[in-house]
């Protein structure tokens, strides 16, 4: 995670308005990629967590008190700790934090050949994976992700979001193997597809491969929740629930067969229009879309580059007739073609140009469909 210290927030607020619902939703539009420091949530599972396992951090914190947070619950509980970093600064971090709990290594090959070395237990009752950082598409050009990209070169490893997921799933396969009866996995960075059956981020792969595997969600974000603040904890489920063992290589097949399945989806910014004007202090902007499925699509609100709002329900919206496959008309009857017209509304919008992209993206959240507008707030 990065540090909250490099976060510089503004606040908004932004309103959905359709025929069926009105939501209010207040947006913190943070400049990084910091997640929502999900782990203090672990403090309410402290009787539930079983005897004797330990608890593993793999990413040290940054500054977010992640470990430190940890160290504690963990001496609380009588039960081990360790905090795994492939970096010096994050080893260096976990010293200050809880001494002898830190080490050094990448998280799946730690956890496969260190852990039953060093752990008196031998068994892993809670796991923190949030390590191998997340590219969010606002932060490609901060200094601090061009930085994180050199560190992680200077260590023979490439900042790519497949490869944050598939150390995720190297990562969960490991602690699957020395999970208590009962163990929790939580996973920072990582959001539910509109179904709720599907994951994206970094725990996305990692989790596929635990829910076929006896595991279940215990908690997580809601999925209209920005990405960058979307968690997901997930619980064992008792041995004689569990269904067969899936391996990991089947996960992969099915995702990769899911990601080859995109159904294509028409998506039109109706209002303001290209090079056109708008006024503020209140902005709406109306779109169209259309191929949308409920449970399998959500709509992502960029404005100047930073993702403002994730929606995912359909069926609210108003149901309108496409008319010749760019522009619609009201109402849907004698239609052979619809889709849906989608509204939003941002507050407290200064003047100037603005830039605004939307997303539809699908529930691995492959995008499939975008569109884009400039335009002047007067």
């Amino acid at each position: 995670m990065a540090p909250l210290s490099r976060c510089n927030a503004f606040l908004g607020r932004i309103f959905l308005v359709g025929s069926v619902f009105f939501l209010m939703q207040v947006f913190l539009a943070t400049q990084c990629d910091a997640g929502a420091s999900a782990y203090v949530l672990l403090e309410e599972l402290e009787d539930e967590l079983d005897k004797g396992g330990a608890v593993v951090e793999v990413g040290s914190d940054r500054g977010e008190g992640s470990t430190a947070f940890l160290s504690s619950l963990a001496n609380r509980t009588g039960r081990e700790f360790f905090s795994v970093d492939f970096s010096n600064e994050g080893r260096q971090n976990a010293e200050q934090a809880c001494g002898s709990c830190a080490h050094q290594g990448m998280g799946e090959v730690w956890l496969e050949n260190e852990f039953p070395k060093l752990s008196t237990a031998g068994t892993i009752a809670l796991a923190y994976l949030d390590n191998y950082d997340w590219t969010y598409p606002w932060t490609k050009g901060m200094q601090y992700k061009q930085q994180q990209h050199v560190d992680y070169n200077a260590k023979g490893l490439e900042l790519l979001n497949q490869r944050s997921q598939e150390v995720h799933l190297l990562q969960a396969v490991q602690v699957e193997r020395f999970c208590t009866e009962r163990c929790f996995v939580l996973f920072d960075d990582t959001w539910p597809s509109a179904g709720m059956n599907r994951y994206s981020g970094k725990g996305g792969a990692a989790l596929a491969f635990l829910l076929a595997n006896g595991f279940e969600p215990v908690q997580q974000s809601p999925p209209d929740t920005l990405s960058h603040l979307g968690w997901v904890l997930v619980r064992r489920l008792p041995a004689g629930e569990r269904p067969p063992r899936v391996e990991p290589e089947e996960i992969r097949g099915a995702r990769a067969a899911a990601s080859a399945e995109v159904k294509p989806v028409l998506l039109r910014i109706a209002s303001p229009a290209e090079g056109g004007s708008a006024e503020g202090p209140q902005l709406s902007v109306e779109a169209l879309v259309q191929g949308a499925v409920e449970g399998e699509h959500t709509l992502v609100v960029h404005s100047e580059g930073v993702e403002v709002m994730r929606v995912s329900q359909w069926e609210g919206w108003e149901q309108v007739c496409m008319a010749d496959g760019s522009s619609w008309r009201e109402g849907s009857g004698d239609c052979d073609s619809t889709g849906r017209r989608v509204t939003v509304m941002i507050n407290d919008v200064r003047p100037g140009t603005k830039h605004m992209m939307l997303q539809v993206v699908d529930g691995l959240h492959h995008e499939a469909a975008s569109a884009q507008v400039s335009f002047e707030v007067v």
